[in-house]
């Protein structure tokens, strides 16, 4: 949030839920990967998530 300019309000206004609700899922780190993609357009950046294995495979 920072570094995109964004303060806590604001991102979960645009999130749609209140800033408590946001400010307590940020503490459990309990997001969905769709929701985290969400997050990741609101910022506006890119979300990546995947395994790699030292052979280049990726999932």
């Amino acid at each position: 949030m920072l570094h995109a300019g964004i303060n806590i309000t604001e991102l979960a206004d645009r999130f749609g839920i209140s800033q408590p609700n946001m400010t307590q899922r940020l503490k459990r780190g309990k997001f969905t990967k769709e929701e985290l993609q969400k997050i990741a357009n609101i910022l506006g950046c890119e979300y990546i998530s995947e395994f790699r294995f030292s052979d280049g495979h990726k999932y």
